[in-house]
């Protein structure tokens, strides 16, 4: 895919967990629990906007980090439209399968 193709969630921020840079080494330092991912943030007049004019019922996502981190050190985070649908020829495969599984006669 590439950067053109990126479908970017207008109105999401996606920020670091709470942390900072280590003065003495220069690496960020997480300060919130490892559980905690990443801090979402949503502009809702922009994001209500954004989500309305989709047509499906579901808006897959993938929250990632940049290659290349913020000035300050911190990691750089960012929400994408995850689009990836499987190619035709596995599509063909799982349709043979289900109707495989329907002409089967199986007893239970």
């Amino acid at each position: 895919m590439d950067k053109q193709d990126i479908e970017f969630i207008e109105g999401l921020y996606v920020k670091p967990p709470n942390g900072k840079v280590d003065s003495d080494t220069g690496e960020w330092v997480q300060s919130a629990p490892d559980f905690v991912v990443c801090r979402l943030s949503f502009a809702r007049e922009r994001f209500t906007k954004w989500i309305e004019a989709k047509k499906d019922d579901y808006v897959n996502c993938q929250v990632l980090i940049a290659k290349n981190p913020e000035q300050d050190g911190s990691p750089k985070y960012y929400a994408k439209v995850d689009n990836w649908e499987p190619s035709v020829e596995v599509k063909k495969e799982i349709a043979q399968m289900k109707q495989e599984i329907e002409e089967d006669d199986i007893p239970f």
